[in-house]
């Protein structure tokens, strides 16, 4: 079993946005430097999954400054991420009322020729959230007009000032991603494959970018498993944990690679430290018990996990519950 392209995307699409966050300590707004050096501070609480220090740090953001895009970002990026960590929406009731002020913000920003390329890039950031937002939630033409508004805003903001590098992760991954299903529809010929350029575009994010360069490299990785270049995600995927341990987003993929090259040994083991790291992420037991059932090794403890998902996830989608009603049948009948 596998993750799904839409689950895939999910992750990508919410770092796309991730990258805009930031904080200000200063009464009145600091130049983008020093916006991008605080923005490390939010980055990583995210992805060292600090989530009530995130949080507290991005409310005090809008409670200092209420009439600025900033913190209203901050916050629905974190509530989806927080959605990720067990791909589902538990936290979609957090995020709607800061997307209920943070998207008009945006589209104001966005719809303004005079706005600055920084105002462009965050703008960005916040419509794609809220595209990947409507998406979940099967409103797929909403979905289209936010995300594609969106990264058209970020690559406007690159158009005006090509020193803003962080704007090419957003960049790079519409151009990628956008031709990836474009090139699989026979009746969208007409659009140019611009993958490759998607991926230089990611490549310079990750090489020139003091604040993108993490979530462009975490990008390229999704790619890297896309294109079924499993040796080269372990490698990337080991390095990134090293800073970030506790990131179970990075430890599900590097489960499902590990699955894909029939480790399965180290399969178990690794869906067991995210249960370690979050108990409440139960997806993992689908994983341990799909790996337990394919090494054809201890099949008690495989069917126990599954189980388990299906007691603990019993309105989980139909993407999931199957393939873990599959094996635990197929099981049950030899």
């Amino acid at each position: 079993m596998s993750l799904t392209r839409r689950v895939h995307l999910s992750f990508v699409f919410v770092l796309a946005g991730l990258f805009l966050i930031s904080g200000l300590a200063e009464a009145e707004r600091p130049e983008i430097p020093a916006q991008i050096e605080m923005a490390v501070k939010g980055r990583d609480l995210i992805l060292q999954r600090k989530y009530e220090d995130a949080e507290a740090y991005l409310k005090g953001l809008v409670n200092r400054w209420p009439d600025e895009l900033l913190g209203y970002f901050g916050l629905m990026a974190l509530y989806q991420i927080r959605n990720l960590d067990n791909y589902d929406f538990r936290f979609d009731a957090d995020f709607r009322p800061w997307e209920d002020k943070g998207r008009p913000l945006a589209l104001k920003i966005a719809k303004d020729p005079g706005s600055s390329a920084w105002d462009m890039l965050l703008a960005g950031g916040t419509l794609g959230i809220s595209g990947f937002y409507r998406a979940h939630n099967t409103k797929w033409f909403a979905a289209m007009r936010d995300t594609s508004l969106g990264f058209h805003t970020a690559e406007k903001a690159y158009q005006k000032d090509k020193t803003l590098t962080e704007a090419l992760l957003g960049v790079g991954l519409y151009d990628y991603w956008r031709s990836y299903f474009t090139r699989k529809l026979l009746f969208l010929p007409f659009f140019a494959d611009r993958r490759e350029q998607g991926k230089d575009e990611l490549h310079q994010a990750r090489d020139g970018s003091q604040f993108a360069s993490v979530l462009a490299d975490i990008s390229l990785l999704f790619i890297d498993f896309q294109e079924k270049k499993y040796d080269q995600v372990a490698v990337s995927i080991d390095r990134l944990l090293a800073a970030y341990p506790k990131n179970t987003s990075l430890r599900f993929l590097r489960g499902e690679t590990l699955l894909r090259q029939k480790k399965y040994d180290q399969v178990v083991s690794e869906f067991e430290k995210i249960l370690e790291i979050d108990p409440s992420i139960h997806k993992a037991y689908l994983y341990i018990g799909i790996a337990l059932a394919d090494e054809k090794k201890d099949t008690e403890k495989s069917k126990s996990s599954l189980r388990k998902f299906l007691e603990l996830e019993p309105k989980a989608s139909e993407e999931w519950r199957k393939p873990a009603l599959e094996k635990l049948n197929s099981l049950e009948r030899n």
